[in-house]
């Protein structure tokens, strides 16, 4: 039994029993299962899609959905803001009447003003444009989430395939240290014998020491994707990975790379950004004159009279600044149009580089596939090697050390194939990158 398979299940039958058959082997010295049969770690196997679900803890996803939370309410904001106005004023003043000769008089004035303005033209664009910046931003950083979510996503699986293949190789790694004390004790009998040198007794144990330093560096690379799978989904409990599934990539280079440059949440958050700075640009007309227009009403008096006087009125304001007349354009707009055409270059490199990205994705992911089969075949003819050195062990001479340097490579082969499957893995995340596919849903038991 092993769980060693290709990602979607296309991995060959060699795939599902290479393995298998190294652990068979490396366990019948000492009489043990084959590792994988039964662990000994504790805790439920979830799969690859069951941890996916709990991807809700990521700090890029929150920060992002934050961002769009604040966005909204900026958003909120500008939407209220806009429009007609209340307004209220109020004034108090002296005045000297000096109509008549030699009998000036000085009195006191008051006036209270209300009403609703409404902003025009420059003004009122200036508003117009506020809300379109606000709305551009919330689709923005919608966008942003979807690409926080992918990328934290992808995160998660490259984790999950990290400790899937350190627990894997931990097998293999222990499995082969089982028999160190027999082992030791054969190739010690063999030199006293005369049958070994003592040379080579110790370069077969120096395996045994590798295969150690071996186990030390996994047992931290599964700690440290299990730490960062648990910031991931917030799983604390004790859990253990299952082969992983994952969707079949797009294969096919012109789809890949023609979508590559389209449905990607980079291509378009600078696609909002476009349509955005577009609209600024429209908004902003050519001088920036404002106006606005009052409705109101208002009540006053001076200190000659008995009782306060009433009117209602209109009343057009408007303001030019002299300086974009005389310069003969608007700085807003101006900018507007600078920032779209600066726009328009980031999104054609960034597409371009996208489909780069896309090809050299594809070519990546099937030179894994070669390279899996290469450890497919290595590991084939190191276990044909032991099996051959085991035979010869009846001859006289270092045969035990040669059987063992022959397990070692047979171990180092399984190591291998492990390594080029998990490689193959990540070149798959990668594809499903450039261009996501629905995850196909987890095998029935």
């Amino acid at each position: 039994h092993t769980r060693s398979v290709r990602a979607g299940g296309t991995a060959p039958a060699m795939v599902r029993l290479a393995l298998a058959v190294v652990l068979l082997l490396l366990a019948v010295a000492t009489g043990r299962p084959a590792a994988g049969v039964d662990s000994d770690e504790g805790g439920l196997s979830l799969s690859l899609a069951a941890v996916e679900g709990h991807l809700v803890r990521a700090d890029d996803v929150l920060l992002a959905a934050a961002d769009l939370e604040l966005g909204r309410a900026r958003l909120a904001g500008q939407q209220s803001g806009r429009g007609a106005r209340l307004f209220a004023g109020a004034g108090l003043g002296s005045g000297t009447d000096t109509s008549l000769a030699g009998a000036d008089r000085t009195y006191t004035t008051y006036d209270l003003r209300a009403g609703v303005r409404f902003p025009l033209l420059g003004r009122a664009a200036a508003e117009e444009r506020g809300v379109a910046e606000a709305e551009s931003a919330v689709r923005e950083h919608t966008h942003r989430l979807d690409q926080a979510r992918e990328a934290s996503l992808s995160l998660l699986r490259r984790q999950y395939v990290a400790l899937y293949a350190a627990g894997e190789q931990l097998q293999l790694t222990r499995a082969f240290l089982a028999d160190e004390k027999e082992q030791a004790a054969l190739l010690e009998r063999r030199q006293q014998a005369g049958y070994l040198r003592a040379s080579a007794r110790l370069e077969a144990l120096a395996a045994f020491d590798l295969a150690r330093r071996n186990e030390a560096n996994l047992e931290a690379a599964a700690q440290a994707a299990r730490n960062l799978l648990e910031r991931l989904t917030g799983l604390v409990d004790p859990w253990q990975p299952m082969a992983p599934q994952l969707a079949e990539p797009c294969l096919d280079r012109d789809t890949l790379v023609a979508r590559a440059g389209q449905d990607h949440p980079a291509i378009r958050i600078l696609e909002e950004r476009l349509r955005g700075f577009e609209r600024q640009a429209a908004l902003a007309d050519r001088f920036g004159a404002g106006a606005n227009l009052d409705l109101y009403s208002a009540t006053g008096n001076d200190d000659s009279r008995d009782a306060a006087e009433y009117a209602v009125g209109v009343a057009l304001g408007v303001e030019l600044p002299l300086g974009r007349v005389f310069a003969g354009e608007n700085s807003v707009r101006s900018i507007a149009l600078a920032e779209v055409s600066r726009c328009r270059l980031d999104l054609a490199r960034a597409r371009a580089e996208a489909r780069t990205r896309a090809a050299e994705a594809l070519a990546l992911f099937h030179a894994a596939a070669a390279d899996l089969r290469y450890a497919e075949r290595r590991l084939q003819a190191a276990t044909e090697t032991v099996r051959e050195d085991t035979l010869r062990l009846a001859l006289p001479g270092d045969q035990s050390a040669v059987l063992q340097q022959s397990r070692y490579a047979r171990y180092q082969a399984a190591l291998g194939l492990v390594e080029a499957q998990q490689h193959h893995w990540n070149q798959q995340i990668t594809l499903l990158e450039v261009l996501p596919v629905a995850a196909p849903a987890p095998p029935v038991n």
